[in-house]
């Protein structure tokens, strides 16, 4: 599923138990994150109720521990990990990730992050397969235009095909800059 699919449905449907974002273009995690957050937080809890874990210096059992302690106050809580990707699993280390993801707690929502996906290991394979699976590699250059045109829109500004298009061929298909 595309970044901007995935923001449409995530507006009107509950909220999921755990989130797999992969690819290189940090600006749709990023938008992806803060929608999430304004879903689950109030002003007043996120700061309570967020747990942020680097996976290349944190241990899956960290995760684990957080992902299934419940929040304070009550609400929910979010458990992010991210760059999945530098991670060292093996088929047996990744196992309670696996189980996890199969029994996820309630109340918490897991999001994990990955610049790159290796489609050959298990874990990876079975992340993608997930309905809140959400690839965020970049957009063509041919869908950036008319992007950038709803984006304009949902912002209350009217944007011409032909200034969308300049827009992309200055900047490039770089969606974090286009989108400022």
């Amino acid at each position: 599923m595309s970044p901007t699919e995935f923001l449409e449905k995530l507006e009107v449907e509950e909220l999921k138990s755990v989130y797999f974002l992969y690819g290189e273009e940090r600006f749709y995690i990023s938008e992806i994150i803060r929608v999430l957050k304004r879903k689950i937080f109030t002003e007043k809890n996120e700061d309570l109720n967020i747990e942020v874990f680097d996976a290349k210096i944190s241990a899956l059992d960290d995760w684990l521990r957080a992902a299934n302690t419940l929040s304070l106050f009550g609400g929910r809580k979010m458990v992010l990990v991210r760059d999945l990707q530098t991670a060292l699993f093996d088929k047996k280390s990744a196992e309670p990730l696996l189980d996890y993801i199969g029994n996820p707690a309630i109340g918490t929502c897991l999001v994990l992050t990955s610049d790159k996906v290796d489609r050959k290991r298990k874990l990876d394979k079975m992340l993608v397969g997930l309905k809140t699976a959400v690839d965020c590699s970049n957009f063509s250059e041919a869908i950036l235009p008319r992007w950038l045109q709803s984006r304009a829109k949902s912002m209350g500004v009217q944007l011409s095909p032909n200034t969308a298009r300049m827009m992309v061929d200055r900047v490039g298909s770089r969606p974090g800059l286009l989108a400022m």
